[in-house]
């Protein structure tokens, strides 16, 4: 996910038939989705959203009956939505979202058969034009609903078959007579602005206990607003030129009613109180949601530390880690009423207690989707590798909604978009850090003046013999050769930097030579690989590889440091990867649940590394080292 991977989706995929998960969204994928794709009878997750892929959608997508969710959104598609994509055949599909495309109508009754729906997401495919599905409505399992600004016309079905239904969002359309008065009573959220609806508000709407928006703009309402909405959160009656009731001042004090635009804001009947209550603008829908930020009176931590405030109710300071989450098809308006669920699902589902984990920010998104910056506290001062990784590998293989409580809650599906533990930050020591940090200095330049004298001739010697190698290293090169950013050592440096190639330094070996795990003076760790001596290139052939390597930069590729081209020795000295080797995770993963999920993830990456690279720089086979 966001690689940035250009190119087109390979039809040989079709042939992997151990797939089960391909996330190849938030790239810059083109051309048609391959039919062949249809083949992965394993498959559980299609993500190939937010990219610019165009032509239609493949019929044979309605083969994978184990697919669980296709999320085919934010693409340039065409063609309608295949009706082979249906209940009939045992489909197992929740989540189905192929909004913000190209697509043309009908809408396929087809999708109303699919037993386990929870989201049909079709928005802003404004050429589908027709009726809605009745279909798709008389489903109970689904949730969620949303068909905005697709030309739709016609009546709205009845919704009293769609009993757990609690999104409805048809706004944009052009839908025509009176909204229908019977519905589930679990309704969040309803939008019917812009249509051409007609009549009067429902006064079944006065039943629902959980309502959180209406959103009626720009129709054709008349009649009164029910005076007994309920314990309604928020609600946005914004009715421009229509009939609202004198009597609004009588609803439930416990919900905000907003009328702005509409003629009864100007009559001269209306109460001064009432007008100032209902009659103001508020645009913004993120009203009431709010992240828990830092503690209040918790002593600040030093970096990478952040304060905690435990069960007890005492502080402590931990290094925790950074989770972003984007609820990518959220059931609600308002997330407030609805964090405790949210928070109590995390760390549930993470075997975490409720004090290790502490939701920051929240940000609403174009969609509408939900950006969630959340803390994972450790129950020391930081996590080890191995719950670090169990952490992960159920974030990550979507163990954590794959639960029933997740998946039948209005939470819906999730990306993450990052992982990792808070870095070090700015530093700002106290005064008392710098005091002491000065009376180190001088306690350590004492000690270094002493030795000084002794270091001198072997380092003068030292240096001599690195300016002889790199004075004649420029003469091994080939003319025109261009080595910028990668740095020559000497046989000396390397030797010293992996303690004489010591047995405990090795990492590995290939067919190229060891690989060996070494300290540069200026305290970074590398990788170096040294070739044995069958490996041994000639110099213009080894030079010749290193100018190939140092023009490879990606994200999912090790970066080339620099070469060691003396006495007698070849080495390439690689950045130092501290979580181990393409084997150690291999190993690690059989320990874990969601292997599948989580190689196929492994799989992608390297893949994108690979696409990356240019034709001929890799002429043996992929290894472990």
């Amino acid at each position: 996910m966001g690689n940035r991977i250009k190119g087109k989706i390979p039809p040989e995929l079709g042939t992997i038939k151990s797939i089960q998960l391909l996330l190849l969204n938030g790239n810059q994928l083109t051309g048609p989705i391959p039919p062949e794709l249809g083949n992965l009878a394993s498959m559980i997750r299609l993500q190939l959203d937010e990219n610019l892929l165009s032509g239609n959608i493949p019929q044979s997508l309605g083969n994978l009956t184990n697919l669980r969710h296709m999320h085919l959104n934010n693409n340039s598609l065409t063609g309608t939505i295949p009706k082979e994509i249906n209940g009939n055949n045992g489909s197992k599909l929740v989540h189905v979202l192929v909004d913000n495309n190209n697509l043309t109508g009908p809408l396929p009754a087809s999708l109303g058969s699919l037993p386990e729906i929870v989201i049909i997401q079709v928005d802003n495919n404004p050429s589908i034009g027709g009726h809605l599905p009745v279909e798709w409505v008389q489903n109970p399992s689904l949730m969620k609903l949303s068909a905005r600004n697709c030309s739709l016309t016609g009546t709205i079905p009845n919704l009293a078959d769609a009993t757990n239904l609690t999104y409805l969002d048809l706004s944009k359309n052009q839908f025509a007579e009176t909204f229908p008065s019977n519905f589930s009573s679990r309704l969040i959220t309803i939008d019917v602005s812009e249509n051409n609806l007609v009549g009067p508000i429902p006064d079944t709407i006065g039943d629902l206990q959980e309502f959180q928006a209406l959103r009626f703009a720009y129709n054709r309402f008349n009649g009164t607003i029910p005076d007994t909405l309920g314990t309604v959160f928020s609600s946005v009656l914004e009715s421009q030129h229509t009939l609202v009731p004198l009597k609004a001042g009588e609803v439930n004090d416990n919900f905000t009613l907003r009328i702005s635009g509409n003629p009864i804001c100007d009559a001269t009947n209306i109460a001064d109180k009432y007008r100032l209550k209902y009659c103001f603008e508020q645009g913004n829908h993120t009203v009431g949601d709010h992240a828990s930020g830092g503690l209040a009176g918790c002593a600040k931590c030093d970096p990478p530390q952040v304060s905690v405030l435990e069960s007890s109710g005492k502080c402590r300071c931990a290094q925790p880690i950074r989770m972003d989450l984007r609820l990518k098809s959220p059931s609600f308006t308002f997330f407030d009423r609805f964090r405790h669920e949210f928070f109590s699902l995390v760390y549930t589902m993470l075997n975490l207690s409720d004090s290790q984990v502490s939701i920051r920010e929240l940000d609403w998104q174009a969609g509408p989707r939900l950006h969630i910056l959340l803390f994972l506290f450790p129950l020391s001062t930081t996590f080890d590798d191995e719950e670090y990784e169990r952490i992960f590998d159920t974030v990550a293989s979507w163990e954590m909604s794959a639960v029933t409580e997740w998946k039948l809650s209005v939470i819906g599906p999730y990306d993450l978009l990052e992982f990792h533990k808070v870095q070090e930050g700015p530093s700002n020591r106290t005064s008392k850090v710098a005091i002491a940090g000065i009376v180190v200095f001088i306690l350590v330049a004492v000690a270094v003046a002493t030795c000084a004298f002794m270091c001198l001739n072997r380092k003068y010697r030292t240096k001599l013999l690195r300016k002889t190698f790199v004075e004649r290293s420029p003469a091994m090169m080939p003319p025109g050769l261009k080595l910028a950013g990668v740095k020559a050592f000497t046989f000396e440096e390397i030797k010293q930097a992996t303690n004489n190639f010591h047995v405990d330094c090795v990492l590995g070996r290939g067919g190229y030579g060891h690989v060996y795990r070494g300290i540069l003076p200026d305290g970074m760790a590398v990788a170096v690989k040294r070739a044995s001596g069958g490996s041994l290139q000639g110099s213009e052939q080894f030079y010749t590889e290193i100018e190939l390597l140092s023009r490879l930069h990606h994200r999912n590729l090790v970066s080339l440091i620099g070469f060691c081209n003396d006495q007698g020795e070849q080495m390439l000295i690689y950045e130092f990867l501290p979580r181990g080797n393409l084997r150690d995770h291999l190993k690690r993963k059989v320990h874990f649940p969601g292997v599948c999920s989580s190689l196929q993830s492994l799989s992608l990456r390297i893949f994108s590394g690979l696409q990356h690279t240019e034709c001929g720089v890799f002429e043996v086979p992929l290894q472990p080292l």
